[in-house]
């Protein structure tokens, strides 16, 4: 059988040195593409095997971290299909309609009301 992706390669290596080397001399040590003629996709061990590895899952992790920058391509779009004038909040019961609402103005009111449910009002004493 050959290998079909690098990360299985390296993993025989490493693991089943006996397999992977009977693997290369009958099939060669390249991957071969999926059947469907799919793309061989290079995935990381799940574990750590390396340092390197560990530092790519690291980095990977911190893209997540700014994840709303990238979620808002279109500032006021919603505000516009809500029919609300700029500057003013749209109402929660209207935000609730929309997000009822299937494609694009669905998503972006669901985003709307998670934003909003991390935004915290301070307390005012009296």
């Amino acid at each position: 059988m050959p290998f079909r992706s690098d990360a299985q390669r390296r993993y025989l290596w490493k693991f089943h040195p006996d397999i992977a080397k009977r693997w290369t001399n009958e099939y060669g040590s390249k991957p071969i593409k999926t059947k469907g003629g799919g793309k061989t996709v290079k995935k990381t061990l799940k574990f750590p095997a390396d340092g390197k590895t560990m530092k790519k899952a690291l980095k990977r992790k911190s893209k997540r971290k700014n994840w709303i920058a990238g979620a808002i391509k279109h500032p006021g779009a919603l505000r516009r299909t809500a029919g609300v004038k700029g500057g003013k909040n749209i109402p929660p019961g209207k935000l609730n309609q929309l997000a009822h609402r299937g494609g694009k103005t669905g998503q972006r009111a669901r985003l709307a009301e998670t934003l909003r449910s991390f935004h915290k009002r301070k307390k005012t004493k009296k």
